[in-house]
């Protein structure tokens, strides 16, 4: 398993995942990723564009409760297991902090067993169950820790 950088020449595994009902957005399944099929007929750059933006210069982002909110620094890439796309990951930081944390968390859905088994499979350990707030309609979370060498 790789963690690659969007580029061209992964769109077409990328574009595969999504119209055999991979969503990048766990939240609004299905309708994310008929969104994101639609903006890349549109414009084929579109999944580049904020791929890297770790200066949070992208735009604002509409959360699932209608607000708008400010976008936080971050990276994401594609998974890639050698025969092609196998799902993303996204890293966001706090905005104008260069702290190095001793770990990593890592958030998923309850119903997301197979993102939990990779996490548990690559040193996660269960933190808690939390609630995702106003924002995410009050649903649960699950929280994830993997522990960094110092």
């Amino acid at each position: 398993m790789q963690l690659v950088l969007p580029t061209p020449k992964h769109l077409a595994s990328y574009v595969a995942a999504l119209q055999q009902g991979w969503s990048p957005d766990t939240t609004r399944g299905v309708e994310a990723a008929r969104e994101a099929l639609e903006k890349i007929e549109a414009d084929p750059a579109s999944p580049f564009a904020l791929a890297d933006d770790p200066e949070a210069l992208g735009p604002a982002w509409k959360a699932p409760d209608g607000t708008m909110k400010a976008r936080i620094p971050g990276r994401m890439r594609w998974m890639w297991d050698g025969a092609g796309f196998a799902g993303s990951i996204n890293l966001r930081w706090i905005k104008g902090s260069n702290e190095l944390s001793a770990h990593v968390d890592i958030t998923t859905d309850p119903e997301n067993e197979p993102s939990q088994r990779v996490i548990l499979a690559n040193g996660g350990v269960f933190v808690e169950h939390f609630d995702k707030g106003s924002t995410w309609g009050y649903k649960p979370g699950l929280r994830y820790r993997i522990h960094l060498g110092t």
